[in-house]
């Protein structure tokens, strides 16, 4: 899911304006301060909140995530946390929706811990599963629902994942 451009997603003075996005997360198995700097061309963007450990494991892999898909990855720094959460932000910029994907898919290898699971806020997941949250406009999570849930419950069905938009 992405964020069309670079438009209210830059920090400013270590926050932003948070009124208008929706957290979004899914599970199953399968900023800078003066702005968002790009790579290339900024065309997509994509929001993640992570476990502090998830996020420093994402730190590490960044420049290794940047060069293989021309996409900025920058993790907030620990101790400045999502509002409302005791997670850390991530922001993916990149020139395109495919460059975008290739680059979350890589972030999602380097958040798995040694029995290959995304752990995020839950305590119990199974070897293979994963949770993460997604942080997207409200105008999006709309769209995620669809009219009287029709796109939710065909992203269930259809991939077999638990999906909540809150």
């Amino acid at each position: 899911l992405g964020l069309g451009g670079a438009g209210g997603l830059s920090r400013k003075g270590g926050s932003d304006s948070f009124n208008n996005f929706s957290s979004f997360s899914g599970s199953g198995s399968g900023g800078g301060g003066k702005g968002v700097p790009a790579v290339g061309s900024v065309g997509f963007a994509i929001k993640m909140i992570m476990v502090s450990q998830e996020a420093v494991a994402v730190h590490s892999g960044a420049a290794s995530i940047q060069a293989q898909t021309n996409c900025e990855v920058i993790v907030d720094p620990p101790g400045l946390l999502y509002p409302g959460t005791s997670q850390q932000q991530v922001l993916i910029t990149g020139p395109s929706n495919a460059a975008a994907q290739q680059a979350v898919g890589l972030v999602l290898e380097y958040m798995k811990d040694e029995k290959g699971r995304i752990m995020n806020d839950s305590r119990d997941m199974e070897t293979g599963m994963g949770s993460v949250r997604f942080v997207v406009p409200n105008a999006a999570a709309k769209a995620i629902i669809g009219r009287g849930g029709t796109n939710i419950s065909m992203v269930r069905e259809r991939h077999g994942i638990k999906l909540h938009v809150e």
